[in-house]
């Protein structure tokens, strides 16, 4: 492609056409200059090709098979870098027989409170293991000439308030947790494109934010790939542009065309900065020119990887007097809803048709065992159903062990929405606590993107951690349970006991402000630190066996700490180690997390097998955003080195001296030297440490803007409106359960609730610019004109 000829001849009308999107995964063609559309697809955890590209969110979208791998929260409890390369690179492999240019994940934002919807989807709470784990993810799609997308970009932490909402974060909590997995992935993987958030970053929506884009991103980071909107991202498109946002998707908002036109025109906009998006996507288009494969045979390793992936995602949390793996030649009684209809993958924009479905009761009869089973409970209703649950406790009295099924349900994880507490559906509760009445062994098969309340979980024998397996789900839960294989998974995410038990819970998503003031005391850097409980720590997880770590060594070695160690496994099987290194500045001039991850390795050993195993620490993954300067830096003096099973099981610890600078916290960040402060911070307290006013949400203000969440609209003309668009989800599933094949109906209901708890909480500006030219912008004008009584104005627009 001949980008000076371009640039040189295109016109500034298609230049501004070319950075506003074409279709709803499309960028615009221009047949005159030989530039085909990028073709992006959702993702992260498959290949989510719509069979029509022009159909937008609003409706029930049918897509192609393709390979449903775990979701992100299953892949990151693997901790192993060499299987997210093999997850990535198998995606890439299947949008390129879908003739797919780039793939719309990781998704790799901070896990900062369990009730956030969109856990499922993120890798981890630590940025060091959700910045690695992403970079692997990213050369394995990109070494096989597809981009990755990594999103969202930055600090969207909650579902709720995600199109208007204001994270309000302290600079150093922005750096060295929200930013530092991005920073990190874009260091070590240099992925393609780089999605915005929808929300606001301390004041500022991210698509026009100037410190995450050209400050942070663009100066900081070293990143001079594309950047995108999240779909229906886009604010003002101008000022966007300005802030180095380069393509707004899905695009098709006239008015977004002629605002960069206007921009240039009126000197607004420096037509070299036009130039420069735009030689952006040139290149991006550029770097994926390959034949599209049509041999169907690239699906082939689809399933083994999925299945690979879900066995070591899994996660053994509990494990009482070994009862498991349990026995191939006992009877048992399984009961819940989720064994027979297994919750295999998130809901929302991340929806994979999967190819094929290895579900629990296939995987069950194919391998022979005797059981009878129960539903217990239904999913789709959190109701208690008498029945359901009296079959259930008859069949559980004769039992020896009993199997239960169970955890969080489409209905109460998903994208779009958050959590409403961290407990389970009341049918699920109500059925635990009386199976564990009858005093039988059970064994309990979790499965959720996220931590919830465990009832009775003192009175529970075996805990099994499947959270969102995948395709294969079924299979891989057959061959931990049974002994096949050991589970070696590792939590990824801390879980809490009790939701009260972490910082400022009972702020989240209470208003479109969201005040971080927690700070970096995120997940375990909180609990830890503070000395908090937990069910079970950061890290966390059992395997059949037993393996023992020693002989830690640490030596600098230029921008690097070597480490050094021996695992051996002192088993009769076969079994993975994950060990962990985390790292602590005991003297400190700045507040710090008591230790933080920095590396980690994971080692498959045989049966009595020893092995010398090394890691490495990055001495740039030491240093931390020195709030005087602005600048990352290492702090001088020494560092302890702890070789660790879980962040709270420490094995063996060395230290070492490294050469940096003085640094001291300013006055107004004294507050969290203490950690009795740290969850004990008023508003008041954390204006002093971010050095600015919060003004107060008003909810309902009139007049309605573009940016009033619809759930606000409490006008006799904008009550109708909302209930009008809340109606487009009760389509979906009406329509949904007219479908004949089982699978699809349930996939579409699930899609239908996303639609339908999403649109209240949307707003008519990110509507417009999400529905690919559905809902034109003249018509949203219009609509927010009739909520706020205008009527005759409103009437001239919606008539045009």
């Amino acid at each position: 492609m001949d980008y000076k000829y371009i640039l040189e001849h295109m016109t500034l009308f298609d230049k501004a056409s070319m950075l506003v999107g074409y279709r709803n995964m499309k960028t615009r063609p221009m047949e005159a200059f030989d530039i085909p559309s990028l073709i992006m697809s959702d993702g992260p955890n498959g290949v989510r090709k719509e069979n029509d590209g022009d159909i937008s969110i609003d409706n029930s979208v049918r897509t192609l098979p393709a390979t449903c791998f775990p979701a992100g929260n299953t892949l990151s409890n693997s901790w192993d870098d060499d299987l997210l390369y093999k997850v990535g690179e198998q995606i890439a492999l299947e949008c390129r027989y879908y003739g797919i240019n780039a793939i719309l994940g990781p998704a790799i934002n901070i896990k900062r409170n369990p009730l956030c919807g969109r856990n499922f989807e993120y890798l981890s709470e630590d940025p060091v293991l959700s910045g690695y784990l992403a970079s692997k993810f990213i050369k394995g799609v990109q070494d096989n000439h597809v981009l990755s997308c990594i999103k969202h970009y930055a600090a969207n932490n909650l579902e709720k308030w995600r199109y208007i909402g204001d994270s309000i974060v302290d600079l150093r909590a922005l750096n060295d947790i929200y930013l530092k997995s991005f920073e990190i992935a874009i260091r070590e993987s240099n992925p393609g494109m780089v999605m915005t958030a929808y929300n606001q970053i301390n004041g500022t929506f991210a698509s026009e934010n100037v410190y995450l884009i050209r400050n942070r991103l663009r100066n900081k980071f070293g990143y001079d790939g594309l950047t995108v909107t999240d779909w229906g991202g886009m604010v003002h498109r101008d000022i966007a542009l300005n802030a180095g946002q380069d393509l707004e998707m899905p695009g098709m908002v006239k008015e977004n065309i002629k605002s960069i036109v206007d921009g240039v025109n009126n000197k607004l906009i420096d037509k070299k900065t036009v130039d420069e998006s735009l030689l952006r996507l040139l290149k991006t288009i550029d770097a994926t020119r390959v034949e599209k494969l049509e041999d169907e045979s690239v699906f082939d390793k689809g399933e083994e990887i999925a299945l690979k992936s879900a066995i070591e995602g899994a996660v053994l949390l509990k494990n009482k007097n070994d009862i498991l793996p349990l026995s191939k030649d006992k009877k048992y009684v399984v009961i819940g809803d989720l064994f027979q209809n297994m919750r295999f993958q998130g809901s929302g924009s991340a929806l994979i048709n999967a190819k094929t479905l290895f579900d629990n009761k296939k995987a069950f009869d194919e391998m022979g065992i005797k059981y009878e089973y129960q539903p217990g409970y239904n999913q789709m209703n959190p109701e208690i159903n008498l029945i359901l649950e009296t079959d259930a406790l008859n069949a559980a009295k004769e039992a020896d062990t009993i199997i239960f099924f169970g955890g969080l349900t489409d209905l109460s994880e998903s994208e779009g929405f958050d959590r409403e507490d961290m407990k389970l559906d009341v049918n699920q509760e109500h059925l635990i606590e009386r199976l564990v009445s009858l005093n039988k062994k059970i064994v309990f098969i979790m499965y959720g993107g996220a931590p919830f309340e465990i009832p009775c979980e003192d009175k529970i024998d075996g805990l099994l951690y499947m959270s969102l397996p995948g395709e294969c789900g079924g299979l891989a839960l057959t061959k931990l349970l049974f002994g096949e294989i050991s589970p070696s998974g590792k939590l990824s995410q801390t879980w809490p006991k009790r939701y009260e038990d972490i910082p400022y819970s009972n702020e989240f998503d209470k208003t479109p402000y969201e005040l971080y003031k927690e700070s970096i005391f995120v997940g375990y850097r909180y609990y830890n630190t503070v000395k908090k409980e937990v069910m079970f720590p950061f890290g966390y997880g059992l395997t059949y066996g037993k393996y023992s770590f020693s002989n830690l060594k640490a030596k600098l070695n230029g921008d690097y700490i070597d480490i050094n160690f021996k695992v051996t496994n002192e088993s009769d099987i076969s079994l993975s180690a994950i060990a962990q290194i985390y790292v602590s500045k005991p003297e400190s001039g700045v507040y710090r997390a008591k230790k933080e991850l920095k590396s980690y390795v994971r080692v498959d050993l045989s049966p009595k097998e020893e092995k010398e195993v090394s890691a490495r620490i990055k001495i740039i993954d030491l240093k931390i955003y020195d709030s005087r300067t602005g600048e990352d830096k290492l702090e001088d003096g020494e560092y302890i080195i702890y070789l660790s099973e879980n962040v709270e099981k420490e094995i063996e610890s060395t230290s070492i001296k490294l050469e940096g600078e003085t640094l001291t916290s300013l006055p107004r960040e004294n507050i969290y030297l203490s950690p009795t402060n740290i969850n004990n911070i008023d508003k008041a307290q954390f204006e002093v440490v971010i050095d600015r006013k919060i003004k107060d949400y008003e909810p309902s203000k009139r007049p309605y803007t573009l940016e009033t969440p619809i759930c606000e609209y409490k006008s006799f003309f904008g009550k109708i409106i909302r209930n009008q668009m809340m109606k487009m989800g009760d389509k979906v599933i009406k329509d949904a359960k007219k479908i004949k094949d089982e699978k699809e109906k349930q996939r579409q209901i699930k899609f239908g609730t996303f639609i339908k708890k999403m649109m209240v909480v949307n707003c008519m500006r990110s509507l417009c610019f999400s529905s690919a030219g559905m809902l034109s912008y003249l018509k949203a004008q219009g609509l927010i004109d009739l909520a706020n009584g205008k009527i005759f104005r409103a009437i001239r627009k919606l008539t045009k």
